[in-house]
């Protein structure tokens, strides 16, 4: 027998380096899902769409960083989302930029 009176079992722990509070942190990654419309108005505009499908056009208020739209959304494209305003025209409009959709009546 040896008389070693060292450790049995050598544990090796990882460290990482603590970052700095006043170092800024930039993700480039490209954002798949829209931060700004939850996913909660998402199905709900999907659900107003649907109603257009099925003959229940349904009137909102679309509010976006810039201006509101009050007019009946019938089809979104990628990112495109069609909508008929009250008059008759047709508006186009990114929904990246959807910050919220008020119903107003159906």
């Amino acid at each position: 027998m040896t008389d070693d009176n060292g450790p049995l079992l050598f544990i090796k722990s990882v460290s990482t380096e603590a970052k700095a509070h006043n170092q800024t942190i930039f993700d480039s990654r490209k954002h798949i899902i829209n931060s700004k419309l939850s996913a909660r108005e998402y199905n709900k505009l999907l659900r107003i769409i649907e109603m257009y499908k099925k003959n229940r056009p349904v009137l909102c208020k679309v509010v976006t960083k810039n201006r509101v739209v009050e007019a009946i959304p019938y089809q979104l494209d990628d990112r495109i989302l069609l909508l008929k305003t009250q008059d008759g025209k047709t508006e186009k409009l990114d929904s990246y930029l959807i910050e919220s959709i008020e119903i107003i009546s159906f």
